[in-house]
């Protein structure tokens, strides 16, 4: 007997039904969705991002501790210190003088300084305040020219003050 149709034809009309049936079976509506599967495993940490905007300002907090005491400032300078002269009206020539100050501030060191009239100077020497602020030095300089000079002493810590030397005939 003669087949119908041979097994390869079979095989073929099989395949395509196959084909055909699973074919209409999508084309419906999708189902509903599964359920969720296991969480998988946490991946590396990624590049940090660019730094946000600042937050507004916070407000004042309490005062702190009041800090320990500062060191005593710099002695402010002698505003009492003043200067006479054992003579203020001397003759041209070579003048010695004894220089007189109080009000200077103890320890203080003053330079005594000769103004001639044209405005030049010459330092006579130094002079070292006591323990009551009191200086004295006698200094020698030589008067060429009638005029009146000026014996200034300025101290080491402020103290300042001149007298004048009226130089000329007696």
């Amino acid at each position: 007997m003669k087949r119908f149709l041979s097994v390869r034809a079979m095989g073929l009309v099989m395949v395509l039904a196959l084909v055909s049936l699973l074919a209409v079976a999508c084309a419906g509506d999708a189902g509903s969705a599964g359920s969720a599967g296991a969480t998988g495993a946490t991946g590396s940490a990624g590049a940090a991002g660019p730094q946000g905007p600042g937050g507004p300002r916070g407000g004042n907090g309490s005062a702190g501790p009041a800090g320990p005491p500062g060191l005593p400032g710099v002695e402010g300078p002698s505003l009492n210190a003043h200067i006479v002269l054992s003579d203020w009206t001397v003759a041209t020539g070579e003048v010695s003088i004894t220089v007189y100050g109080s009000g200077w501030t103890d320890g203080e060191n003053a330079t005594i300084t000769a103004i001639w009239p044209d405005g030049s100077e010459s330092v006579l020497g130094n002079a070292r305040a006591g323990d009551a602020g009191h200086i004295t030095r006698s200094v020698t300089f030589t008067a060429a020219d009638e005029g009146l000079y000026s014996i200034v002493a300025e101290g080491t810590r402020g103290g300042s003050a001149s007298h004048s030397v009226l130089v000329g005939s007696k």
